[in-house]
């Protein structure tokens, strides 16, 4: 065994497999956080009862590829995804609700306003069947608007905590990122409302030191409080 070989505690090789890919992904971890190229992989190997073992050894840089900080923090389960709170949409409902009656009773309130406006039939350059179709397909493409609105902004909207700070993501297509490490931040912010406190939502603000400006601002988070704490458990930690 030369001075590039990784062993247990006890200078011997890992029992399990897993212990050692657990070894292995924090030294890549580690290397990827410090820029320093280092790569490491698992190698088997036997004892002297012929008996299966692990050690993790430094690899060819064409052996394997480098992990990044990002895929071991996801693949340890070390960093926590929040989204916006789906309860926030409540407040859309009344447009879900309009635009779900245009496409299913279309005749029904078109006879509904005629009536109320005191007309008893329609002009002769008036395609009644075209109306009643042409309303349905507004009320469709809106229904269907409101649905992708809703869906690409709770998934394209996430704040990512990990052991090296906040990550703001916002958008899909088309992407605005902003990361700022535990030791920068300077504020937590919480603001809520009465219908946050109603739906237990609000909105955290970070701002770090480099700027008096709030880098980050997340709207509609669930249980704002409690995650707010966390952070700044985090950032007390590392401080």
């Amino acid at each position: 065994m030369n001075r590039q070989t990784i062993l247990n505690l006890d200078g011997k090789p890992f029992d399990r497999m897993e212990t050692a890919e657990f070894m292995r992904d924090l030294l890549n971890r580690e290397s990827a956080r410090f820029q320093t190229g280092n790569r490491y992989q698992v190698d088997e190997t036997v004892d002297e009862n012929n008996v299966a073992r692990y050690v993790v050894v430094r690899a060819d840089n064409a052996q394997q590829p480098l992990l990044t900080s990002d895929d071991v923090d996801n693949k340890l389960g070390a960093s926590t995804v929040y989204h916006p709170a789906l309860r926030v949409y409540l407040f859309s409902l009344p447009w879900f609700l309009a635009s779900t009656a245009m496409y299913l009773f279309a005749k029904q309130l078109w006879v509904f306003v005629l009536t109320a406006m005191g007309v008893t039939r329609l002009p002769a350059w008036i395609d009644a069947s075209l109306l009643i179709d042409a309303t349905a397909w507004i009320g469709l493409l809106w229904l269907a608007w409101l649905v992708i609105g809703v869906l690409l902004s709770y998934h394209g909207t996430t704040l990512t905590v990990d052991e090296r700070g906040i990550t703001y993501r916002r958008g899909i297509l088309v992407r605005d990122v902003t990361h700022v490490r535990f030791h920068e931040i300077r504020r937590v912010g919480l603001r809520q409302g009465l219908l946050d406190r109603l739906l237990n939502t609000g909105i955290l603000e970070f701002a770090s030191s480099g700027t008096d400006d709030v880098d980050i601002r997340f709207i509609g988070i669930a249980n704002p409080a409690r995650v707010r704490a966390a952070i700044e458990d985090k950032i007390e930690v590392k401080a």
